[in-house]
């Protein structure tokens, strides 16, 4: 996690060093920011919706399909977050219900034997999702494009999303690179505002 601009630069610093050793010029990275969701982790193969207990598979839960749960963007597109729609958390569910957080609220509708009303409103308002990060908007740029206007990217991002979010992803997409690194992503850390 990055919490000041220094350790985002070391970041960038590994991220070249990695693309000097594979011989491609430091220059030519690109870097994709995306808000960071701040729900249950999962990953969906299109067959199994699993928690991501062992950073890629854990226990399966696509039951939660046949509850209502809506894939955005349809089923198979990888790593995302079981996610609340914020506006209806705030609106229905911090006050008459006293939920503490969407991200419980979502484990509840995971883990519950059977379903309650306030649940089942949520199911047929369509606001429990599983949102793969591939459908999120996305800020693509150089390492000097991104700390130009790193605060403005960063607000634009989370500012824009429906969910609530704790940071910004911050990743090089270069295949070479990033099988060369290994975890070729930080998370720029923080609460929504």
């Amino acid at each position: 996690k990055a919490y000041e601009t220094h350790q985002l630069e070391a970041f960038f610093a590994r991220c070249e060093k990695a693309a000097t050793d594979l011989g491609i010029a430091p220059g030519s990275l690109q870097y994709r920011a995306t808000a960071k969701l701040d729900g249950i982790a999962g990953n969906d193969d299109g067959k199994v919706l699993a928690t991501r207990g062992n950073g890629i598979r854990g226990q399966n839960i696509a039951h939660a399909f046949e509850r209502g749960l809506v894939p955005v963007g349809g089923r198979g597109l990888g790593i995302g977050e079981l996610v609340l729609e914020q506006a209806y958390y705030e609106n229905y569910l911090r006050e008459p219900f006293d939920v503490k957080h969407p991200r419980n609220y979502v484990a509840g509708f995971v883990g519950a034997d059977n379903l309650k009303e306030h649940h089942r409103e949520a199911v047929n308002a369509g606001v429990i999702r599983f949102v793969p990060y591939s459908t999120l908007p996305s800020f693509t740029a150089t390492k000097e494009a991104f700390l130009e206007d790193q605060e403005g990217v960063v607000g634009a991002l989370r500012g824009d999303c429906d969910y609530l979010t704790d940071g910004v992803v911050l990743e090089c997409p270069n295949e070479e690179v990033k099988a060369h690194m290994g975890a070729p992503s930080i998370t720029i850390a923080g609460r929504s505002p």
